[in-house]
């Protein structure tokens, strides 16, 4: 909390460091593929639904 109340940016020094990470910005890529993940997600909801519906009928037989 100190270090923050004592801080006072450098305004020059700011923009310098700015200009060293624009070219890195990518838009529209990713390290993760999109279908793995979406396989996961459905096969995850059918999963608990198909659980859930186990555990229903165990209870409305009892």
């Amino acid at each position: 909390m100190i270090l923050t109340t004592l801080y006072v940016p450098n305004i020059s020094e700011v923009w310098l460091s700015i200009e060293g990470l624009l070219p890195e910005i990518t838009f529209g890529s990713s390290s993760i593929a999109l279908t793995p993940v979406l396989i996961f997600g459905v096969l995850s909801i059918f999963i608990a639904y198909a659980i859930t519906l186990l555990f229903s009928k165990k209870l409305n037989i009892n």
